[in-house]
C-alpha cells in the first residue's frame, strides 16, 4: 500500500496532477521545460517514492523537492499541499535516526526557501525558526550535526536575505563561520563558503564576501578528484557571476568543464553530484550573459538525468533540469 493510503492523499495527490496540468496555474515566465520537467517528477513520486517500504527520510526528501519545484514554476497551492505532506511526514514518530542532510532542519530550511519563493513570508520565517532550532539539538546530538549545521545556515541566510530580513542574515552568516570545523572536507567547504559569499554579497557584506571567495578558490586548487572539481569549479563560477566578475567566471565555467568530462571516466562517480554541476554551470553560464552555453549545459543535463536507471536520482535531476532552465533564463 503506497504512502497515500488515505482517501484524502489520494484525492491530494491527483488533485497536484490536474493542477499541474492546467497552464492557468502555471506562472507566464516559466519556460515549458521546467513545467515539464517537474510534472515527470511528480509522476516518479507517485510511482516510485511514495511507498511505505521506503525510509521516512528519503520520502520527505522527495516531497521537500517536489513541492520546491512545484513553487519554482508558479502551481503554489500544490506546493502547499506538498508541503504540509512533507512536514506531516517529517514530524511523525519514527524508530531510526536520518543520514547527515536528510534531518528536519535540512528539510525545514528547503521547505522555507519554497515559501518564499512563493511570497509566504511569514510561513518562511517561522520554517527558518524551526529549522534553526532543528539544526542546533542535530549539533548538541551528535558531531555530524554540527556539520550539517554549518552547510545549512547559509541556505537559512539566503532565504531571511529574500524576505528583507538582513539583520538574521547576517546573523546566521556569523553563525555557519563559528560552526565550520576542520571535519569538513574541502569540497563540502568550498560549497559552504560559496553560499556564505552569495549571501554576503547580497546583503552588503562586501569584505566577508571577497574573503570567503578567496578560501573557496584557494582549496578549489587542491581538489584531486575530478568530480568534485566539477562542482566546486560551477560553484565558484555561480559565485563571481553574482559578485559580478564576469571576466573570471568563464574561466572556471572552463575549468568547471574539463573536470566534469574527466569525470566521465571514473568508475565511482556520483551520479546526483553531476547532476548538481550541470544543473549549477547551466545557472552561471546563463546569468552570465552566455545563453548559448547555458543551453548546450543544459541539455548535456538532460542527456545525464535520461541516462540513469534510479528513481530518486531521476526525480532529483529533473527537478534540477527544471531549476536550471528557471535560473539560467532559458
Amino acid at each position: 500500500m503506497g504512502l497515500f493510503k488515505n482517501p484524502w492523499r489520494f484525492v491530494a495527490v491527483l488533485g497536484l496532477l490536474l493542477a499541474l496540468s492546467s497552464p492557468a496555474r502555471a506562472a507566464a515566465a516559466v519556460p515549458p521545460q521546467a513545467s515539464q520537467a517537474v510534472k515527470q517528477a511528480l509522476l516518479i513520486f507517485q510511482n516510485n517514492l511514495s511507498s511505505t517500504n521506503l525510509d521516512w527520510w528519503l520520502k520527505a526528501k522527495a516531497m521537500v523537492a517536489l513541492s520546491g519545484g512545484l513553487a519554482r514554476i508558479g502551481n503554489g497551492e500544490a506546493s502547499r499541499l506538498m508541503a504540509r505532506n512533507a512536514i506531516a511526514e517529517i514530524t511523525a514518530v519514527h524508530t531510526g535516526p536520518a543520514p547527515l542532510g536528510f534531518g528536519a532542519g535540512p528539510l525545514y530550511a528547503e521547505l522555507a526557501q519554497s515559501f518564499a519563493e512563493l511570497g509566504d513570508g511569514k510561513t518562511a520565517a517561522g520554517l527558518i525558526n524551526m529549522a534553526n532550532e532543528e539544526l542546533n539539538r542535530e549539533a548538541k546530538a551528535a558531531k555530524d550535526g554540527r556539520n550539517s549545521r554549518a552547510a545549512v545556515l547559509p541556505f537559512l541566510a539566503k532565504t531571511a536575505a529574500t524576505l528583507g530580513q538582513g539583520e538574521i542574515a547576517r546573523q546566521m552568516v556569523e553563525a555557519s563561520h563559528a560552526a565550520i570545523n576542520d571535519s569538513l572536507s574541502p569540497r563540502e567547504l568550498v560549497s559552504i563558503l560559496v553560499q556564505l559569499a552569495i549571501v554576503e554579497t547580497r546583503i552588503g557584506m562586501v569584505g566577508a564576501a571577497a574573503m570567503d571567495r578567496d578560501r573557496a578558490l584557494a582549496l578549489v586548487a587542491k581538489l584531486s578528484n575530478s568530480s568534485d572539481r566539477a562542482l566546486a569549479e560551477a560553484q565558484v563560477s555561480r559565485l563571481l557571476v553574482e559578485m559580478k566578475q564576469l571576466d573570471l567566471a568563464p574561466v572556471h565555467q572552463a575549468k568547471a568543464i574539463e573536470a566534469y568530462n574527466q569525470s566521465t571516466e571514473e568508475s565511482n562517480r556520483n551520479s546526483i553530484m553531476a547532476q548538481r554541476s550541470l544543473a549549477t554551470l547551466a545557472i552561471a553560464q546563463g546569468r552570465g550573459g552566455d545563453p548559448q552555453s547555458a543551453r548546450a549545459t543544459l541539455n548535456a543535463l538532460v542527456e545525464t538525468v535520461s541516462a540513469s536507471k534510479n528513481p530518486f536520482e531521476q526525480f532529483l535531476g529533473l527537478l534540477a533540469i527544471a531549476e536550471a532552465s528557471i535560473e539560467s533564463g532559458l
